[in-house]
């Protein structure tokens, strides 16, 4: 097996980012496959260009091909994307922190291909998020509460529990991960 390299994405990786997030969307898979982790929302192409004109995605490539990717949203880009601003807006109305008043990025989506599951990826991942993002004051993000492994995940990679959010009925938790 190849060694996977964790970097910022270029550009050109955009197309594979969301074709793997359609693949992982929880829309296009079994209950039994959900259970192995899912994604939630869902981004265009001009979304994810403009993004990537401020926070590049960072990917985990195997020889160019993305084999996971972590999407960050500065805080003030969230009010493009409707799930995603009313995510921020719950944020900050929450007492956990002035979120109001912190310059924070959103983790917009978390993924790795089934196939590279359980290689420590994960930690890789957010490690460099931290590494290129730290001048933010944190990342936050939200986890549909049946999403188990992604969790679990979540946690074994330094992320902390501090309230929950509620979406079309659907209870998530709220995480952050401190940069400072």
């Amino acid at each position: 097996m190849s060694t996977v390299a964790v970097q910022l994405a270029q550009e050109r990786h955009l197309p594979q980012i969301l074709q793997l997030s359609k693949i992982n969307n929880k829309n296009n898979l079994t209950p039994e496959e959900q259970s192995e982790g899912f994604t939630t929302a869902e981004y265009s192409l001009d979304f994810m260009k403009q993004l990537h004109a401020e926070t590049p995605a960072i990917v985990a490539l195997d020889n160019d091909k993305v084999v996971g990717y972590v999407i960050a949203v500065p805080k003030h880009l969230a009010a493009h994307h409707p799930l995603l601003e009313d995510m921020v807006n719950q944020i900050d109305q929450n007492q956990y922190k002035d979120f109001k008043n912190m310059d924070y990025i959103v983790v917009g989506q978390l993924c790795v291909a089934k196939d590279y599951r359980g290689m420590g990826l994960v930690p890789k991942m957010y490690s460099q998020l931290k590494t290129e993002y730290q001048r933010y004051d944190c990342a936050v993000t939200d986890i549909d509460q049946r999403n188990i492994r992604s969790k679990k995940a979540h946690l074994k990679s330094g992320w902390k529990t501090f309230g929950e959010i509620t979406f079309s009925g659907i209870q998530f938790e709220l995480i952050i991960q401190e940069f400072h």
